[in-house]
């Protein structure tokens, strides 16, 4: 696989177009861009090959209805690995440790801070929640610290949107800091 390196900000107009529709959501194909754009389905696999191939497109992920999977708690925790720990293990070593956790859904290394880590779980109510708990605090209690944890409906799990943070982030608009922060004097 040849490694192609790419600034965002040296993106052409349709490569950000057809990165904008590839994130938008749906299952879009090349041929559907391709019709919509006015190009070649060839020209449109190419730039998202050459997406791909530069890192920029990582992979492709569904969006899952949680609940509809049973998952009806999330359960947010904020981890200290114990320093003998850092002391035994590399951090990507350390890392495919956390990756082993049953239930994880999501980590995120917070590096220079109280905590290592958050990590955030999913779970079926609050019995089994409670559960994990007490057993990550026993089974793991040698190996991190647990400084604080919260519980949340999955209700209340704000999903991010992807297409709007990375049409924001395409887009280069420099106003729109300036247009947000007088909105905020305005109030």
């Amino acid at each position: 696989m040849k490694c192609v390196i790419i600034k965002t900000s040296t993106l052409t107009n349709n490569e950000r177009i057809i990165l904008k529709k590839i994130i938008g959501g749906n299952r879009i194909t090349d041929t559907q861009i391709a019709h919509e754009m006015g190009m070649s389905q060839q020209a449109v696999y190419q730039i998202r090959k050459k997406l791909e191939d530069a890192g920029i497109i990582k992979g492709y992920m569904p969006v899952l209805d949680f609940k509809k999977l049973g998952i009806n708690i999330f359960y947010y925790v904020g981890i200290e690995i114990q320093p003998e720990m850092w002391d035994q293990f590399s951090e990507v070593e350390l890392e495919q440790r956390i990756f082993t956790i049953p239930y994880l859904y999501h980590a995120v290394r917070i590096p220079s801070s109280d905590i290592s880590y958050i990590l955030i779980f999913g779970f079926k109510d609050l019995e089994k929640t409670e559960d994990f708990a007490y057993k990550l605090k026993i089974y793991l209690g040698h190996q991190i610290r647990v400084m604080w944890s919260y519980t949340s409906s999955v209700n209340n799990f704000l999903l991010y949107d992807n297409l709007n943070f990375v049409q924001n982030a395409l887009n280069e608009d420099k106003n729109r800091m300036k247009d947000l922060v007088e909105t905020i004097k305005k109030k």
